[in-house]
């Protein structure tokens, strides 16, 4: 039987730790689950300390959390932005990951035309944040065509998700917009097969970008298993918290 481990959640970009709330009590009963809020946001939306938005940074301070409250070795869920924090932080502390969830992650672009593209975009936008300030900023976010599949929730559920948002703040935002952009994130596609801990790929059936990066990577890691959660975009944990909890119950459950 493997080791029962705590799970910790790292969230997405405009999120924050409260976010994973349907998640956690989806999972309460066989789960002890933290959600960390990273830098930029939620508590950490002040958070002074520049070395933080990087993802090394990122990856420091979470085990510097982990280890405050005295544990070791985890499971550890990302999603979006924080699936790529949480990828790093796999290859920068292998000992302390026993298993991975990588949800709607990537592990960055290949091509350096690429990324210095989005580096400009990134920080453009985060000028944006700033200068319309966020309740403008948070209603263009989400109508992006990415997160198309979230204008099929309740109502309720939607004003929830615009809430806590909305806890967050520009300077903050912008701040880990520039540090996080995936055009600064270190391309780890020839690291993949360094990941020998079990490894959750999860994407949602709407989503077809991630799908495929989802795949790709889940190819390259070498103890890796590929999950579609039905009828979800690009937020599984947020469109379909029971089934996407229920995915990564099972996967942890497993022995192997």
């Amino acid at each position: 039987m493997h080791e029962r481990l705590p799970l910790v959640l790292l969230h997405g970009f405009t999120g924050c730790a409260d976010v994973w709330e349907d998640v956690k009590s989806a999972l309460a009963e066989s789960q002890l689950c933290i959600a960390i809020d990273l830098p930029g946001h939620g508590h950490r939306a002040e958070d002074a300390d520049s070395g933080a938005f990087t993802f090394d940074g990122a990856c420091q301070l979470i085990a510097t959390e982990l280890h405050r409250i005295g544990i070791q070795r985890t499971n550890l869920w990302g999603y979006s932005m924080g699936g790529r924090i949480a990828l790093h932080y796999a290859m920068n502390y292998p000992a302390g990951v026993g298993r991975l969830i990588l949800e709607s992650a990537s592990p960055g672009l290949t091509n350096s035309v690429e990324r210095e593209a989005r580096q400009r975009s990134d920080d453009e936008l985060a000028a944006r944040i700033k200068s319309e300030g966020l309740d403008s900023f948070v209603g263009r976010w989400m109508d992006q065509p990415l997160f198309a599949s979230q204008k099929s929730l309740p109502l309720e559920h939607q004003a929830l998700g615009r809430r806590l948002r909305l806890q967050n703040t520009a300077d903050g935002l912008a701040r880990a917009l520039r540090g996080f952009s995936v055009g600064r994130q270190e391309p780890l596609h020839n690291r993949l097969r360094q990941l020998t801990m079990p490894v959750l790929v999860l994407v949602g059936e709407l989503d077809s970008k991630y799908r495929e990066i989802g795949e790709a990577m889940a190819h390259s890691i070498p103890n890796a298993q590929f999950r579609i959660i039905g009828g979800a975009g690009h937020a599984p944990y947020w469109e379909c918290p029971a089934e996407t909890a229920a995915a990564v119950a099972e996967f942890i459950s497993r022995d192997k």
